[in-house]
C-alpha cells in the first residue's frame, strides 16, 4: 500500500505568525529606549514613579497635543510603506509653545481666529453650531465627538505592578489625576506639604493605586491613594514592615536599565521643528476645507501665519525629530487588528459597542478607533454642558462640507465660499503645500 502524502500540507502563514506572536507576547521584555505607554485598566492599577534623569527637571513632563487628520503613508500587509500612496488618519500634533518654546502655535491661533470671527458675525446660537467641529459636541445618542481643542497630559517613567524591567514604561496622566497625586504629597503626621516628591525617590518613594471606574452617571472617574502597609501577623509586624519598605525600593537592575533610557525632557522639550509646523498647516487646510471656514483665505489670518512661519528656518534639516517618532509608535492601527483582537479591546476598555455577525471587521475597527479616541480625550465639565453644541436643545454640528453662512467680508473675493471644494484626496503633498504657503506669504510681504 502506497504511503499517503495527501494528508500533509503546509500551514497557512497566519498560523505560523500566531505562534510567533504568542511567544513574543509571553517573553516580552521592554527593551525600548523610551518604553511603551502603560495602560490604565478598569479597576485598581498600581504604579511606581521614577525620578527624572536630570534632578533639575520635574518628574512629569507636560504633553499638549491636537488630534487632527494627518496625511500618512499607506502600508502593505507587512507594515511597509507603499511608495507614493497616502491616506488620512487622526494623529497627535504637538503644541509649539509647549514643545518648541515659541510665542504662538499655529493650531491655537487658527482656533482662536476662526471662533472669534464666527462669534463676532453671527447670532450666539448660530455661532455655537458653527464652531461645534472645533469645540467638540455631544450627539443625540450622548456620544462625545472631540474637536480641535488641545489635550493636556503629563508623562513620567513608571512601572505598573511589580517593579521590574518588563513592567517599565511611560505613564500618561491627565491634569486632574496629576493634581490629585500632588495633593497626597503631604506628611501623614503633620499634614504639611512635603518639599520633596514622595513618589519618585529610588529608595524612599512609594507606589500609588489609581482606581479607574465609572460613576453613577456612567462617566469614568479616577481616584488616587497611597500603597498602604497592612500587617498580616501582629507578632511579626517589624519584619513585615521591613519587607514592605523593601518592596517599594527600585531594584538596582531596574534603575540601571531606566538610566540608559531616553530622558523625558529629550522627548518633550524643544522637539518641535519646521516639519511639525508644515504637517500642522496641511492638516489645518484639510480641516478648513471640510468645514467651509475659509480661514486660510482671510488676509488677517495669513498675516498671523506669516509671523509663525518665520519661527522655523527654511534651512532647518528636515529629518524625523523625536516627537514625530513618538506618537506614531503610540498610535495603534486598528484596521490591522483581527476581529478577536478588536473584541478584546472592547471588553477590556468597556466600550459601548455591540458586535453583530453582520458587522464587518473593517466597520468594527473604525468604531473601536473612534470610541478609544473619544475615551482618551477629556470631555467638557458638566458645568459647561449647557453651552455645548449638541446638549439639550442645541442644534447639532453642521455636516462636513455644508456651507456656513459667514459674512461676505470674510472672503477676499466675492462668492469665494461658493467655489467647488477640492476633494481631500487631490490635495498636494506636504512639500508642495509648503511651497504654496511660502509663495503666498511672499506675496503678502510685497
Amino acid at each position: 500500500m502506497a504511503f499517503d502524502r495527501s494528508k500533509f500540507v503546509a500551514p497557512k502563514l497566519e498560523t505560523n505568525k500566531k505562534v510567533t506572536d504568542e511567544v513574543n507576547k509571553t517573553m516580552k521584555v521592554n527593551n525600548s529606549n523610551r518604553g511603551d505607554y502603560l495602560s490604565i485598566d478598569e479597576g485598581a492599577n498600581i504604579f511606581r514613579l521614577f525620578p527624572p534623569h536630570n534632578p533639575d527637571e520635574p518628574t512629569f513632563q507636560p504633553k499638549v497635543v491636537y488630534w487632527m487628520e494627518c496625511r500618512v503613508p499607506k502600508t502593505d500587509a507587512e507594515g511597509n510603506p507603499i511608495e507614493n500612496e497616502f491616506e488620512w488618519k487622526r494623529r497627535p500634533i504637538f503644541d509649539s509653545r509647549i514643545h518648541g518654546g515659541t510665542p504662538k502655535d499655529i493650531i491655537d491661533e487658527y482656533i482662536k481666529f476662526t471662533k472669534d470671527f464666527i462669534f463676532q458675525n453671527n447670532e450666539t446660537e448660530d455661532a455655537k453650531k458653527l464652531v461645534a467641529p472645533i469645540n467638540g459636541w455631544r450627539d443625540k445618542s450622548g456620544k462625545w465627538n472631540p474637536g480641535l481643542l488641545p489635550s493636556t497630559s503629563f508623562v513620567a517613567y513608571a512601572t505598573k505592578g511589580d517593579i521590574t524591567i518588563a513592567n517599565l514604561g511611560r505613564l500618561e496622566l491627565f491634569q486632574s489625576v496629576k493634581d490629585e497625586l500632588e495633593k497626597l504629597n503631604v506628611d501623614e503626621k503633620s499634614g504639611e506639604i512635603i518639599s520633596t516628591d514622595i513618589w519618585s525617590g529610588p529608595d524612599d518613594g512609594i507606589q500609588f493605586i489609581l482606581t479607574h471606574r465609572k460613576n453613577d452617571k456612567g462617566k469614568w472617574e479616577d481616584t488616587i491613594q497611597k500603597r498602604q502597609f497592612v500587617p498580616k501577623d501582629k507578632k511579626n509586624i517589624a519584619q513585615e514592615w521591613e519587607e514592605f519598605a523593601q518592596s517599594q525600593v527600585i531594584p538596582d537592575d531596574v534603575l540601571e536599565h531606566w538610566s540608559k533610557m531616553e530622558p523625558l525632557s529629550s522627548q518633550f522639550k524643544n522637539t518641535y521643528k519646521r516639519s511639525d509646523f508644515e504637517r500642522a498647516v496641511e492638516a489645518l487646510q484639510k480641516f478648513d476645507q471640510e468645514h467651509s471656514y475659509h480661514t486660510f483665505e482671510n488676509d488677517e489670518f495669513l498675516e498671523i501665519l506669516k509671523e509663525i512661519d518665520a519661527y522655523y528656518p527654511e534651512d532647518e534639516e528636515q529629518e524625523e525629530n523625536n516627537y514625530q517618532a513618538e506618537p506614531e509608535k503610540k498610535a495603534l492601527d486598528y484596521s490591522e487588528l483581527s476581529r478577536e483582537e478588536l473584541k478584546k479591546i472592547i471588553v477590556e476598555n468597556n466600550l459601548p459597542i455591540k458586535v453583530f455577525r453582520s458587522t464587518s471587521t473593517e466597520d468594527l475597527a473604525k468604531r473601536v478607533e473612534e470610541a478609544m479616541l473619544a475615551k482618551s480625550q477629556p470631555e467638557a465639565e458638566d458645568d459647561d454642558e449647557e453651552d455645548m453644541p449638541g446638549s439639550g436643545n442645541e442644534p447639532e454640528a453642521p455636516a462636513k462640507n455644508e456651507p456656513h453662512d459667514l459674512p461676505a467680508d470674510f472672503y477676499p473675493e466675492n462668492n469665494r465660499k461658493d467655489e467647488p471644494e477640492a476633494p481631500a484626496e487631490e490635495m498636494s503633498d506636504s512639500a508642495k503645500k509648503a511651497k504654496e504657503l511660502r509663495d503666498r506669504l511672499a506675496g503678502l510681504k510685497k
